[in-house]
């Protein structure tokens, strides 16, 4: 079956000229930052590609693959169009020729590079940043000073701290811009001390101060609604024992209460049921309970089934039965397929 990097692969040798043949020499566009620039794309396609299948009701993490499928696959065209007209890819101008993209971004990249114009190293970029922004960041978030940069191109990269932490981590100039276009996102000012506000707050949240956790929210976020990251982290305090638990679900009660929050909330959420970490899991199925979400029963029903964290299931299952009729008879569902009587109708007495 064709993953999709084999067509890559043979677009490649139909519109550039070069052989898929078993050579031993590695295939070349004939320019050796084209290469690694496609490379890199073509890698991260392949990781986006794991995300393609069968989720039953969890579609986020396929729904932003294939989004992002396509973003690469409109920068894949521009590479192979530089390699059509010969391009030398000596000077960012003659790179970004017809591309719509942000002076201001354009102006920091062309600041930042080194001898190639396609791509830096992560240690160079985050260097960059450090430079460009380091002194705002230590004078009103020092405590995130270690951490801001790292998270910045992690979401440029989308991918895991780690990875851009690696010794041979590279950002192209491609994920650098078409990231914050297609978010709309220019000011490279204004995202870094977003950047820095979120993690500042999730610092706090993580910390166990219930004094600073209502402050947090008390000031900064009493009108209005948190970043989807913040807002995750706000629901894993849903299940703590403190007296926190319940000043964090009275908020989350109140601000859902204008419906164009709440449904920022819910996609919030079910996004957080795709999350690696299971208290982030957890924490979305106990505020599911409080928006009275009936709308995500489907995704919870298929949490309380196929969760590998017991704590997760649990949590699943006790939002499933606050949910009224259509939440109880959709756990009871769970509980016959789970013994093989999918099918049979429960009859109440």
């Amino acid at each position: 079956m064709d993953s999709g990097i084999e067509s890559i692969g043979r677009h490649l040798s139909e519109d550039c000229g070069f052989s898929s043949s078993s050579s031993p020499v590695p295939e070349s566009t004939g320019n050796e930052q084209i290469d690694s620039a496609l490379l890199h794309h073509v890698m991260y396609c392949e990781r986006l590609l794991e995300h393609l299948g069968a989720f039953g009701p969890l579609k986020c993490r396929e729904i932003h693959a294939l989004h992002n499928l396509e973003i690469q696959a409109d920068i894949i065209e521009h590479l192979l169009e530089l390699v059509l007209i010969g391009a030398t890819v000596l000077e960012l101008e003659e790179v970004l020729h017809g591309v719509l993209c942000s002076e201001k971004l354009v102006e920091f990249w062309e600041q930042s590079m080194q001898s190639t114009v396609l791509y830096q190293t992560t240690d160079h970029f985050h260097a960059a940043l450090e430079r460009a922004y380091g002194s705002l960041i230590r004078v009103n978030h020092n405590e995130v000073f270690d951490k801001v940069f790292v998270h910045v191109i992690s979401k440029i990269m989308d991918c895991p701290v780690s990875m851009v932490q690696a010794h041979d981590s590279v950002v192209t100039l491609h994920q650098f811009l078409f990231h914050f276009k297609d978010r709309g996102k220019s000011d490279l000012d204004k995202i870094i001390v977003e950047a820095a506000v979120d993690l500042s707050a999730i610092e706090i949240l993580r910390s166990g101060n219930n004094e600073l956790i209502k402050g947090l929210i008390q000031k900064t976020y009493k009108k209005r609604l948190p970043s989807s990251d913040v807002l995750q982290t706000l629901s894993t305090l849903l299940y703590r024992t403190s007296d926190v638990r319940k000043f964090v679900g009275s908020y989350l009660k109140t601000i859902s209460v204008d419906a164009e929050a709440r449904d920022k909330m819910l996609v919030t959420f079910v996004e957080a049921l795709e999350s690696p970490r299971d208290d982030v899991r957890q924490g979305a199925c106990i505020a599911f309970a409080l928006l009275k979400a009936i709308e995500c029963i489907d995704q919870l029903t298929y949490v309380c089934q196929t969760d590998v964290a017991a704590a997760v299931k649990l949590a699943a299952k006790e939002t499933l039965l606050t949910l009224g009729d259509e939440g109880r008879s959709a756990y009871e569902e769970t509980q016959l397929t789970t013994h093989g009587f999918q099918g049979v109708t429960m009859t109440r007495m």
